[in-house]
């Protein structure tokens, strides 16, 4: 029962809208997208362009389901 009822309400980014979000392609789009623009990232984050991979790796891991959603939709303009 917790195993539906995980699938059916957590595990299921983008199914709100019947239409499932390639989380591999998500992850990828975020992650080029903060490598070129850092300063888009909170204070916390961007430190300057040395480590900024790893400063972008960060951000995005800290990232809930949703937030990386509603991230990949604002860069995509599909807001």
């Amino acid at each position: 029962e917790l195993r539906s009822f995980m699938f059916e309400n957590v595990y299921s980014i983008g199914s709100e809208v019947n239409n499932p979000i390639d989380i591999k392609k998500l992850i990828y789009t975020l992650y080029d997208y903060y490598l070129e623009h850092p300063e888009k990232m909170p204070g916390e984050y961007y430190k300057g362009q040395e480590d900024a991979e790893r400063y972008v790796v960060d951000y995005i891991s800290g990232m809930t389901d949703y937030y990386a959603l509603n991230a990949y939709k604002n860069i995509n303009g599909r807001v």
